[in-house]
């Protein structure tokens, strides 16, 4: 029988609301870019689990804006609902 990969642990608290402000985002915005509200976004800063997969997507849509990949397509998703 295969085994299963295990997955990635939670982020740290800190580090979300750091790397949120890092970017220089809002918790409306940091929020909007995963499709989750600005009160799921503070209480994964408070202390509730993040969901690793929406951590690693907003990680890769940081990297994305960073290159310059998606402006088009990001401006398009937030003003947008999930």
């Amino acid at each position: 029988m295969p085994s299963r990969q295990k997955l990635a642990p939670p982020p740290d608290p800190a580090v979300i609301k750091a790397t949120r402000l890092r970017y220089g985002h809002t918790q409306d915005t940091a929020g909007a870019l995963v499709c989750a509200t600005r009160r799921t976004w503070q209480t994964w800063e408070a202390g509730t689990p993040m969901p690793p997969g929406l951590w690693e997507l907003y990680l890769m849509t940081m990297w994305l804006l960073e290159e310059g990949l998606t402006e088009q397509y990001f401006s398009q998703r937030l003003s947008t609902p999930c």
